[in-house]
């Protein structure tokens, strides 16, 4: 029962060590480390408990829980059912094993744990369990010694065929969609570092608060950028659809009749400029690129429009990078050489872009060579 919610490369840390379903222990590192007061983060041991707390997860041994939460974990409803009738279940706010974890987590974890319908002939019901016992006074915001709760649990593995409905479960029983782990991460946090679509999609939609910050002064709304093409394109969109926004291209469709089918059957209306369109000469190639007869050929015949990305260098003195999706075309906009068009981009990514560093564009390329950029049209993060 091993746990990864790291979002940035970190040094390589050691192999794990501990024997699976040894036992859970906190050992005294842990326990000097947990002591402090506030978020863990890369200054108090916070990376070192990364590789710790999933080490010592590796003794998770389900015969060490009791009968009633190993009932939790496997999803015997019947069982569940019975202990709480003939008044044997604990109480509903407590804690088992060193981890100190909470029923609806041994739900949650029970869930991502085992794969068949049946176990033993007894069959697999951990939504059942979970919206039974939620009247009954389970209790859904109980921090393991991580700070994580079952909200978190149920993004840090995208498994189990009850997933979506099991989250959506937690937050309709009230579970704290905002609760902070021992680094201070967010469920939506969690969802976002485990790459996990669908966790985000929900908890986004349902109110998430993305400004939220960690041990390490992060948020969700700061990592999401960073999390790759598909979590950044999905949270942009979900972001700009609670806010109201809606940036072109943000559904499949088409523009000129609104049907929603494969786009390589329909077209996409690129309607004129309302303004002059950015006209970016042809640049040099990044440095070393071969320039021979062997270079691929462009897709993106002349006149065709097609999406290009814009990133904003990371010092402000760097040229901008444009390059199209199978970058068959791409180019370096440099200040001193075109400062008009490097600053209207700039202007446009900054305020309406992806986290104000990249932004997409439709483009043409001219008879001469020349791309030209419309830049009065921001489109939708796409997964690119």
């Amino acid at each position: 029962m091993a746990y990864f919610t790291q979002l940035k490369l970190q040094p390589q840390q050691p192999e794990f060590t501990v024997t699976p379903e040894s036992g859970l222990v906190v050992t005294e590192e842990m326990k000097t480390i947990l002591a402090q007061p506030g978020f863990l983060n890369r200054k108090n041991g916070g990376e070192r408990l990364r590789y710790l707390f999933p080490n010592q997860s590796l003794g998770f041994n389900v015969s060490h829980l009791s009968l009633f939460a190993a009932a939790c974990f496997f999803g015997n409803f019947e069982r569940v059912k019975k202990e709480v009738e003939e008044g044997k279940a604990p109480n509903l706010s407590s804690v088992e094993t060193e981890f100190q974890q909470g029923y609806a987590s041994y739900v949650i974890l029970g869930s991502q744990r085992t794969t068949n319908t049946k176990t033993g002939g007894i069959p697999i019901e951990h939504l059942k369990v979970l919206k039974y016992l939620i009247p009954h006074g389970l209790a859904l915001d109980v921090p393991d010694i991580a700070g994580y709760t079952a909200l978190h649990h149920s993004v840090l593995a995208n498994t189990g065929k009850e997933r979506e409905q099991l989250i959506r479960a937690l937050l309709e029983g009230g579970a704290n969609i905002n609760a902070q782990n021992r680094w201070g991460e967010t469920p939506l946090m969690c969802a976002m570092a485990t790459q996990d679509t669908l966790g985000v999609e929900i908890l986004i939609e349902a109110g998430a608060d993305l400004d939220i910050k960690n041990g390490d002064d992060e948020s969700a709304r700061t990592w999401y950028p960073l999390c790759g093409p598909v979590i950044s394109s999905l949270a942009e969109r979900l972001i700009n659809a609670r806010s109201g926004e809606k940036a072109p291209l943000a559904e499949k469709k088409c523009d000129q009749c609104s049907t929603k089918k494969d786009l390589k059957r329909t077209s996409v209306n690129v309607p004129p400029p309302t303004k002059t369109p950015v006209s970016v000469p042809i640049d040099e190639l990044l440095s070393g690129l071969s320039m021979n007869s062997n270079k691929k050929k462009s897709s993106n015949p002349q006149g065709k429009p097609f999406i290009v990305k814009v990133q904003v260098p990371m010092f402000s003195s760097g040229p901008l990078y444009v390059y199209s999706r199978q970058q068959d075309v791409v180019r370096f906009i440099k200040r001193e050489e075109s400062p008009s068009t490097y600053d209207e981009l700039v202007a446009v990514i900054r305020k309406r872009g992806v986290a104000g560093q990249k932004g997409y564009f439709m483009a043409q390329l001219l008879s001469d060579g020349e791309l030209m950029i419309k830049s009065s049209d921001i489109l939708a993060a796409q997964r690119w």
